[in-house]
């Protein structure tokens, strides 16, 4: 007898967030900028290697409402960890915004 898989609403906001990572990764090569992706649970979604120093972004789903894009413990803890290090912690939930801070760096 076959299965079935039903995904849950987790795994297709996961799918969904992926999806902006990919549109992130992808605008961050079009600029030439460095970057590394984190594991789930490191509180960050990706390192990027920014002239004058690192930032980690986290990518939020813009599609969930908000009360499920708030930052995990892990996450808040990494971006005040950032705050004391001077590292800038950026939250995204489009590409849109990624391109904005992508051409900040550049000095486009």
């Amino acid at each position: 007898m076959a299965t079935t898989h039903v995904r849950n609403v987790d795994e297709d906001s996961c799918v969904k967030a992926m999806n902006v990572i990919k549109k992130i990764t992808a605008i961050l090569d079009r600029y030439h900028i460095p970057y590394r992706q984190g594991k789930p649970g490191d509180g960050y979604d990706l390192v990027i290697l920014a002239p004058g120093g690192v930032q980690l972004w986290e990518v939020k789903n813009p599609e969930q409402p908000p009360s499920k894009r708030k930052l995990t413990g892990m996450e808040i803890a990494t971006r005040d960890w950032c705050k004391i290090a001077g590292i800038p912690y950026e939250v995204l939930e489009t590409a849109e915004e990624a391109a904005e801070i992508c051409a900040r760096i550049k000095g486009r």
